[in-house]
């Protein structure tokens, strides 16, 4: 067990005695726990969050609609096709040897690399 979960459920001489013995001393180790101890209080006084805040908090909703936009577009793509099958696509057209197996998907990672590198010059890190 961790020694965040010890602290948590009341077993604080066992998360003591796991954090001396990755810490390596005894000051170390309840220096880190009374952090632990801090994070706790903090996490208990905040309370807890519930799953309809990612739809009602704007910052939250926005990474999960670009996050399922990402997935969206990875699958219409077919890069998970290539991914999985691309060496038994080669085979089949009669690609042999490791250079040409390993040309294709090295140019498409150098190309989404550059592109990507175009794409945040261009847009900025942060639109």
């Amino acid at each position: 067990d961790t020694p965040r979960f010890l602290e948590s459920v009341g077993r604080s001489e066992e998360a003591v005695r796991v954090l001396t013995a990755l810490r390596g001393n005894e000051q170390a180790a309840s220096r880190e726990l009374a952090m632990v101890r801090v994070e706790l209080e903090e996490e208990k006084r905040i309370g807890s969050a519930s799953w309809g805040e990612i739809f009602v908090n704007p910052f939250f909703r926005n990474v999960v609609i670009l996050g399922c936009f990402v997935q969206f577009f990875q699958i219409i793509t077919g890069i998970n096709a290539m991914v999985s099958f691309g060496g038994t696509l080669f085979e089949g057209v009669g690609v042999t040897g490791l250079l040409p197996a390993l040309t294709p998907p090295l140019s498409f990672l150098i190309g989404n690399t550059i592109g990507g590198f175009g794409l945040v010059d261009r847009l900025g890190r942060r639109t």
